[in-house]
């Protein structure tokens, strides 16, 4: 059994000195030159963009309505003691 001063491995071993070394930061630009680049494939339309909004107001809208009626019917189940209570 080892005591907590003497382990089998110092712990000085395996420390690095974040000081030992100077920080160096790499030059990682990638160059591509002009005509190597698509450049139709960087910017969409006015027309597209717009219709992308549209598409997916529309669809959030849908889906918001679509799940109301569900959760509302699921909602009414759970509740239907106190309605009949109500009721009679």
């Amino acid at each position: 059994m080892l005591s907590p001063g003497k382990s089998s491995i110092s712990s000085n071993e395996f420390h690095v000195d974040p000081g030992s070394q100077p920080l160096k930061m790499y030059d990682k630009w990638l160059e591509a030159h002009p005509k190597d680049i698509v450049w139709a494939n960087l910017d969409d339309g006015a027309v597209e963009k717009r219709g992308r909004l549209v598409i997916s107001w529309l669809a959030t809208v849908g889906l918001v309505l679509v799940w109301v009626f569900p959760v509302a019917f699921v909602g009414t189940l759970s509740n239907i003691t106190a309605l009949c209570a109500k009721l009679s």
